[in-house]
């Protein structure tokens, strides 16, 4: 659906056309739930099981960012085709999800497991574990986008913390018996952590230390 409304404005705009292919928008407001389940889960406490995946790429955008960015566009009435998300060198997932444990005040502890359980225990990339893509590494595509034409163009993005910390105060203020859109349910958590504590043959795993730097290639 979105290639054919790229198609459409094409058809009627010609040259003029201002297409922009964001990635994963996070932030105030995302009701989705893809990246706000991070926080909130470790501002609850506890063994929060994450995956041991450190090397997988991570792109995201805080919606302010691109908003202000298309705004701008918009008003210039510049033309073309951009990818906006970033970083420009994505984070690697263990990364980012230590650096939001940070923000957090390091209330829970993270349980690292290894993809070979999380899919041999059919935990759902994506949705139901949020950001991880799992073992397909033709899917991390996805988190690699060029985005050099857009940043060219003043594409900008704010502090990973700054993100963090906006997404909690808003999510703190929804009804406390809304639905979750994303993300593992308390109980389904539990049963994981343990099955993977029982497990007799499960797989070693990295300890839960800072991750490489988004920065590093």
């Amino acid at each position: 659906l979105k290639a054919l409304c790229e198609e459409e404005v094409h058809r009627i705009f010609g040259d003029r056309s201002l297409i922009i292919r964001p990635g994963l928008i996070v932030g105030p407001d995302d009701v989705s739930d893809r990246f706000t389940y991070w926080p909130m889960r470790f501002d609850r406490g506890g063994e929060a099981l994450v995956p041991d995946s450190s090397d997988q790429p991570v792109q995201i955008i805080d919606v302010r960012d691109l908003a202000t960015w298309m705004v701008r566009m918009a008003e210039g009435r510049r033309s073309g085709v951009f990818n906006a998300t970033g970083p420009e060198q994505p984070y690697r997932l263990a990364w980012l999800l230590e650096s939001i444990h940070r923000e957090m005040g390091s209330k829970c502890q993270l349980v690292p497991v290894s993809s070979a359980f999380l899919e041999r225990e059919q935990v759902g990339p994506w949705m139901e574990l949020p950001l991880y893509l799992g073992n397909d590494r033709n899917a991390w595509g996805m988190m690699c986008a060029k985005v050099s034409r857009a940043v060219s163009e003043g594409l900008c993005f704010r502090q990973v913390s700054d993100t963090v910390l906006d997404t909690v105060q808003w999510a703190k203020s929804r009804a406390q018996d809304h639905a979750w859109r994303a993300g593992l349910s308390q109980s389904r958590e539990s049963e994981l952590l343990e099955r993977w504590r029982s497990h007799p043959g499960r797989e070693p795993v990295q300890d839960a230390g800072r991750g490489p730097d988004p920065r590093d290639p």
